[in-house]
C-alpha cells in the first residue's frame, strides 16, 4: 500500500477556505524569495520547495503547508542555477553555474554539507531514482560529471 500523502494548497483535491477546489492553473499566492530566482524543486513528500537565487548565491526553502519561506536563505556556491532533490528527500543538490561546482544541502538541517567541483559552467542536474548517483551537465566542457552517493 502506498504511503499516505499530505494534501498541499493548490494540489488536486485540496480545498480552500470556501471548501472549493482551486481551478487548475489558478494563482494561489505569490511568495517572495531571493534575487534572480532560476529553478525550483519539490521534496518527494511535497512538504518543501527549494528555490535557487542566482544573484544572491542562495537557496530559499518554502514550507508548502503555509506557503512561507522557512528561515534565512541557505548560502551555496557562486550563481546557483539548478536544484534536484534526492528520492528520499534527504539532500538537495544545487549546480553553481559560475562557481563550477555543486553544493549539497542536508534538507533536515538546511545546511550545506559539501561543495564539490564539477565541469566548467554546470547547468543541469538530475538524481538517479535509486539516489545513488547525481548527473551534472557542464556546458563549458560539453561533459556530464557522475557523482556517487553522499557527495
Amino acid at each position: 500500500m502506498p504511503p499516505a500523502r499530505r494534501e498541499r494548497p493548490g494540489a488536486t483535491g485540496a480545498t480552500g477556505a470556501t471548501g472549493a477546489t482551486p481551478a487548475l492553473g489558478s494563482i494561489i499566492t505569490t511568495i517572495g524569495v531571493g534575487d534572480f530566482s532560476v529553478a525550483v524543486a519539490v521534496t518527494p513528500d511535497g512538504a518543501f520547495v527549494y528555490v535557487t537565487n542566482q544573484n544572491d548565491d542562495t537557496v530559499s526553502v518554502i514550507d508548502t503547508s503555509t506557503n512561507l519561506v522557512v528561515g534565512a536563505p541557505i548560502t551555496v556556491g557562486d550563481s546557483p542555477y539548478q536544484v534536484a532533490i534526492t528520492p528520499g528527500g534527504a539532500y538537495a543538490y544545487v549546480t553553481n553555474r559560475t562557481g563550477n561546482s555543486m553544493s549539497v544541502i542536508n534538507t533536515t538541517t538546511r545546511a550545506v554539507t559539501t561543495i564539490t567541483g564539477v565541469g566548467d559552467l554546470p547547468l543541469g542536474i538530475a538524481v538517479a531514482p535509486s539516489g545513488n548517483y547525481a548527473y551534472v551537465v557542464s556546458a563549458g566542457t560539453n561533459s556530464v560529471t557522475v557523482l556517487g552517493p553522499a557527495v
